[in-house]
């Protein structure tokens, strides 16, 4: 990784800066870049402020955590200008049906990647690929002269999907990323700077108090950037959907998207906790190494208020719709996993699937991509902690 940050440091002497600059500024340069100056009725500059101070106040961010940190950022505030300006060109975008979703919400390394890419072997499923995730609007000019620039923008982020690869070595292993294969909805809801992963105590604190407030200005430009990518690319097949997110957010995607069908993987949620405090060592490393000592608090703290979430929801009328799926028989038998999913909700399983569902997993057994290896250690919980944990594993993981 060393490689990295002298890179970093050189860009730094040659006049580029290591530290992350402020909202307004980063504003400003996005809306220079474009030409463009709106971001939306939904947007939240609280959201990115406190974001953006969060990282300056307690990032502690490696030269190359700055520069990735700040070109997400801009990467976000340039896709909003870009989806408020296609909507200015195109507002009949805004009457888009996202036909029959279907979303994944389950736990994190609970096994919901391996089910999206499954799902995605229908022929009648619409999913997002991690090119229109990453790139879900056009370029300003594009817009203009009513170009389809699909080929092109999928082009532009071959290189900076490959380089992620490279420098997080044994990322492969643990989450699969194909350029045009199915990617999560988490860089869609990121856009609006609300989001559950961001764990420094400035920026989850805040985010703890103020969500359920500004979740739904988030949902409403998921909904309007789902619209977008589908008339992008117009498909009369049913969406399928996933990040665990959702977990966070549930309330929300219910109200933009009223008929979705939910399903939740469950796995232990001790072997959740290990493996993502594995993922997130690697990442840090990268970005922000100092930070390390905190992973296991902060991976414990998100899974306790996931939960939460979740079980709050449970209880409410939309909550119903939440078909349950444990991890294990997930991995035993994923065809039968799949046909009951379908079954439940009233999909059409057809033939094509199911040959098609046989040949990728055929494709791609378990840890072809390299084994992800991590300790079951005993972890350091609270008993309310433990509680809330001993309680989701007697209520989601026992045979009954």
């Amino acid at each position: 990784m060393g490689i990295i940050n002298v890179a970093g440091t050189a860009f730094e002497r040659l006049g580029g800066s290591n530290l992350l600059p402020d909202a307004e500024r980063l504003c400003v340069e996005a809306q220079e870049a474009l030409g463009l100056d709106d971001f939306g009725s939904n947007f939240l500059p609280e959201a990115l402020n406190v974001l953006v101070n969060a990282f300056q106040s307690e990032g502690n961010l490696t030269p190359f955590g700055t520069f990735a940190t700040r070109r997400r950022i801009l990467i976000a505030l340039k896709t909003r200008l870009k989806v408020v300006n296609e909507l200015r060109w195109a507002p009949e975008i805004l009457d888009v049906p996202i036909l029959r979703p279907l979303a994944i919400a389950g736990l994190p390394r609970s096994g919901t990647t391996f089910l999206h890419h499954l799902l995605a072997q229908d022929p009648e499923a619409r999913w997002l690929s991690t090119w229109e995730a990453l790139s879900p609007a056009r370029e300003p000019g594009e817009v203009v002269r009513s170009y389809d620039t699909r080929e092109k923008r999928a082009r532009r982020l071959k290189i900076p999907v490959a380089f992620a690869s490279r420098i997080l070595p044994g990322i492969k292993a643990m989450h699969l990323v194909e350029i045009f294969g199915p990617c999560e909805d988490l860089p869609l809801l990121e856009n609006s700077f609300l989001t559950d992963l961001v764990l420094m105590p400035l920026y989850r604190s805040w985010y703890l108090e103020r969500a359920d407030h500004l979740l739904d200005a988030t949902y409403s430009d998921f909904l309007e950037q789902l619209r977008l990518v589908t008339w992008l690319s117009p498909s009369n097949r049913h969406w399928v959907l996933k990040t665990p997110s959702h977990s966070y957010g549930l309330p929300q995607l219910t109200r933009v998207l009223p008929n979705v069908a939910i399903v939740q993987v469950h796995r232990d949620p001790i072997e959740v906790l290990n493996s993502m405090c594995s993922m997130s060592q690697l990442i840090r490393a990268v970005v922000a190494p100092s930070r390390q000592h905190t992973i296991l608090a902060e991976c414990v703290d998100w899974l306790v208020e996931s939960i939460r979430r979740v079980n709050q929801f449970r209880g409410t009328t939309a909550g119903q719709r939440i078909l349950d799926l444990r991890y294990l028989d997930l991995r035993r038998d994923p065809l039968a996993a799949i046909r009951n999913i379908y079954d439940h909700f009233g999909y059409h399983y057809g033939p094509r699937f199911d040959d098609r569902a046989k040949r990728w997993l055929a494709l791609n057994p378990q840890n072809k991509r390299g084994r992800h290896l991590y300790d079951l250690a005993p972890l350091p919980l609270s008993p309310l902690q433990r509680a809330t944990l001993d309680e989701y594993r007697a209520t989601f993981l026992t045979d009954r």
